[in-house]
């Protein structure tokens, strides 16, 4: 099999490491390329680009790296051109990918969606696009395949893959063992995030809330970065623990958890760790969707997993855009710290979504469904 995959974000370069490796398994002689980051590259990803060097937040925040995301399309579509995938797997990137993918359905390439983008939030017509280049979507939220199907496209939930990276099975108590942390000590996680963008916008205030909370409540604060980032140009305060990486095994282990709204915030609800959901994009993108995207509903997977994007009920708290101040989020931090019952509350919905989740997997990790539905397409195409 030919493959081309498309994954430019620290997330879906993981989760498409997974697809590629369960790929290998059934699929003797796989010949992959495209863009990706470490997790890629180990399963023998000939990258065109770096996942690394493409991310960034909002719409308008692409504007920072137009060029470096220009020529990553440009390697991509000569690539494609030159060696003819037969099928082409993209993984999230809606911006990149509704570019590329009509290129390379013109190429002869069968093309799968994993992660599709948000067409629930926003910009719905999008259904009709993916309609005329997409073969098949792989969703990770149980509520997005009927609608894909609605659509007329053939869509499949596969669960979370999320499930394959987590400490999901182990006690706290063995999470803390493995950490070197202590049974009864207190500790705050902090994520604020993976992409340049996100950290300049979260980690200032979310530090700030965290030594607020740690100094007046006597927790640890564990701050968890990427390790597409250098540790040296963030690690900027000595009275918290810098860690990269493992972010599943701090959260498994924390007692409470700062996160920047995404993929960490399913993350968090499968480990169990309560949390603070917050999130602000660049002042410019925060401007913008304000007047453009007319949608009220919850914003984290958290929130959206078990009741899809129609629901009131909020399971973790969500601080938005200007909202997202260090002093709101001490006074977020501190209610779940202070207040039993909202924290038993909070634990209870985590164990539904958990549960929720679980049930999903059905014993087959999404990577396997991922990459059997790539194989039905392979077949298709020959």
């Amino acid at each position: 099999m030919r493959l081309l995959v498309s994954a430019a974000e620290t997330s879906a370069d993981l989760h498409a490491a997974q697809v590629v490796a369960a790929l290998r398994k059934q699929v003797p002689h796989l010949s992959i390329f495209g863009i990706g980051g470490p997790a890629l590259r180990a399963q023998g990803l000939e990258a065109v680009a770096r996942a690394e060097d493409l991310a960034v937040m909002g719409s308008f925040e692409v504007l920072s790296k137009f060029r470096t995301i220009l020529s990553a399309r440009r390697a991509l579509l000569e690539a494609a051109e030159e060696r003819r995938p037969e099928v082409a797997l993209l993984v999230d990137y809606p911006g990149f990918h509704f570019n590329v993918a009509p290129k390379l359905k013109a190429l002869g390439a069968r093309i799968a969606y994993f992660i599709p983008p948000k067409v629930w939030v926003w910009r719905r017509g999008r259904l009709g696009l993916m309609k005329k280049w997409v073969d098949r979507v792989f969703c990770i939220l149980p509520f997005e395949a009927p609608l894909y199907q609605q659509a007329g496209i053939a869509a499949e939930f596969v669960g979370s893959p999320l499930f394959e990276e987590l400490p999901w099975a182990v006690s706290r108590e063995e999470a803390r063992k493995k950490l070197g942390w202590s049974a009864d000590e207190r500790v705050l996680a902090v994520l604020p995030g993976s992409r340049r963008s996100e950290l300049q916008s979260h980690l200032g205030p979310f530090l700030e809330a965290a030594l607020e909370v740690g100094s007046r409540r006597g927790f640890r604060v564990v701050v968890v970065l990427p390790e597409t980032v250098s540790l040296s140009e963030w690690k900027r305060d000595s009275r918290v623990e810098w860690m990269q990486g493992g972010s599943g095994w701090v959260l498994r282990a924390s007692d409470l958890a700062l996160v920047k709204s995404g993929t960490a915030t399913l993350e968090a609800a499968i480990l169990e760790c309560p949390m603070v959901v917050a999130y602000r994009p660049g002042q410019f993108t925060s401007w913008a969707v304000k007047r453009v995207i007319r949608y009220a509903g919850p914003v984290s997977l958290a929130n959206l997993y078990e009741q899809g994007p129609l629901t009131r009920e909020r399971v973790v708290p969500e601080v938005l855009h200007e909202d997202m101040t260090a002093a709101r989020l001490v006074a977020e931090l501190l209610q779940l710290i202070d207040d039993p019952a909202e924290r038993e509350r909070m634990l209870t919905g985590l164990r539904r979504i958990r549960e929720q989740a679980l049930q999903g997997a059905s014993g087959v990790p999404a990577g396997e469904r991922v990459a059997r539905g790539l194989i039905q397409l392979w077949g298709e195409r020959r």
